[in-house]
């Protein structure tokens, strides 16, 4: 048989281990069977104990042990009590969190939409714009009437157009006709003998530049040994009359020079 010393030393060690409801529901359950044997065992040594004076002293120490186990009771059921409060805050703190959370979410979500209906009403309000834009030039557009006559007017350019093409085109052909043709007439034969002529007033005008500086008259250049400009003959007649031009204005600049030594010579002489 157990003594309430034995069973307070249960209790205390049982104490430290945890604080689960559970383990408080055990424990109640364990101290009502340990009343419930030292009741019965009490009974007995009630029944066989004759001196008045023993029974009474045995009733006080087993109504102090009774009172003990009474306080571990009251002990453990405050402590499971604020356990139960505990894991009750707990649980509506992590409820409060979770609503928190969601309510976040929804904030979020609420103002990523209002960015997007904020974007949708700029579009809008562009398509808006736009469309405003388009009645406007719609009601500023030609009439029926208007439009037929602008659409004649279109069809007589493209006829006039089409007449100056082939006009181009022929004068394109004529163009190069003339280019091309070497009979007596064609420019071709006209830019030949602007260009012999051109050759023979620069051998002339070489002649004249290397006689006054006192040099040796080649062969060369007497017979012209020139290598021929063969081009387009506009180019050509163009070139060739700014070639003549140069040589002549050197020609006469040096007839001039020996015009005017001849003449002094002659007035040096008379004097």
């Amino acid at each position: 048989m157990l003594s309430c010393d034995e069973i307070s030393q249960c209790f205390s060690k049982k104490e430290t281990t945890t604080k689960d409801h559970t383990y408080y529901l055990k424990q109640k359950i364990q101290i009502q069977e340990k009343r419930i044997q030292l009741l019965e065992e009490e009974n007995k040594r009630l029944v066989l104990i004759k001196n008045p004076e023993n029974w009474e002293k045995e009733l006080i120490k087993r109504n102090d042990d009774m009172r003990k186990l009474e306080n571990k009771l009251r002990y453990y059921k405050n402590l499971a009590s604020e356990r139960n409060e505990s894991d009750r805050l707990q649980s509506t703190a992590t409820e409060k969190d979770n609503k928190i959370a969601n309510l976040e979410a929804e904030l979020n979500e609420y103002k990523r939409k209002v960015v997007e209906y904020e974007k949708r009403i700029d579009e809008l309000n562009k398509e808006n714009t736009k469309i405003i834009q388009f009645k406007g030039n719609h009601e500023n557009c030609l009439r029926k009437e208007e439009c037929e006559i602008l659409l004649n007017q279109i069809q007589d350019l493209e006829k006039a157009l089409e007449i100056q093409a082939l006009e181009n085109k022929n004068l394109k052909e004529e163009n190069y006709k003339i280019k091309t043709d070497a009979g007596p007439g064609s420019l071709l034969y006209f830019s030949q003998d602007i260009n012999k002529i051109r050759r023979e007033m620069n051998k002339l005008a070489r002649i004249l530049e290397d006689f006054i500086a006192g040099k040796e008259i080649t062969l060369k250049v007497l017979l012209g040994m020139d290598s021929e400009w063969k081009g387009e003959p506009i180019k050509q007649v163009f070139n060739d009359v700014q070639y003549i031009k140069g040589d002549l204005s050197k020609i006469l600049t040096i007839i001039s020079d020996i015009h005017a030594e001849h003449c002094g010579n002659i007035v040096c002489k008379n004097q």
